[in-house]
C-alpha cells in the first residue's frame, strides 16, 4: 500500500468491520508502538517498524488467536526488546514457531520443543 495508514485499513475496509475506520487504525498502530505512522511510506521503514506495522494491521482485525512466525528474527537487540513487549501484552493465543527460545520461554506459559522431529512438553 502507499502509506501505513492504508496497509493498516486494508482488512476492516474491505472486509465490512463495524466501527469507525479511522479510530481502528490508530488503536491498532498505537497498540503495536508506532503511533503517528499514518502518513509514512512502508518501504522506507526500518525492518523493525515493518514488523511492528504488519502487527497493527493483525491488530486492526481484532484477532483472538496470533500465529508467529520468527517474530524476532533480524530484529537489533532493542527492536528485539520492544517486539517481544508487544507480543508479551497481546491479548488471545499465541501460537509463535521460532528459534528464538529465550523470548519463547519469556512470553510463554507453555512450550513444545521439537528436537529431531519429536516434540517434548
Amino acid at each position: 500500500m502507499p502509506k501505513v495508514y492504508d496497509d493498516v485499513a486494508f482488512a476492516p475496509k474491505n472486509f465490512g468491520f463495524n466501527g469507525n475506520l479511522n479510530e481502528i487504525v490508530k488503536d491498532a498502530l498505537k497498540k503495536a508502538g508506532v503511533s503517528g505512522f499514518e502518513e509514512r511510506i512502508p518501504h522506507h521503514l526500518s525492518f523493525g517498524e515493518k514488523k511492528k506495522v504488519s502487527l497493527a494491521t493483525i491488530l486492526s482485525y481484532n484477532p483472538e488467536i496470533f500465529l508467529l512466525d520468527e517474530p524476532t528474527l533480524g530484529l537489533s537487540p532493542k527492536s528485539r526488546r520492544e517486539f517481544i513487549e508487544l507480543i508479551k501484552n497481546l491479548k488471545g493465543t499465541k501460537i509463535i514457531a521460532t528459534h528464538d527460545i529465550e523470548m519463547a520461554k519469556e512470553i510463554s506459559e507453555r512450550m513444545i520443543v521439537l528436537e529431531g522431529g519429536n516434540g517434548e512438553n
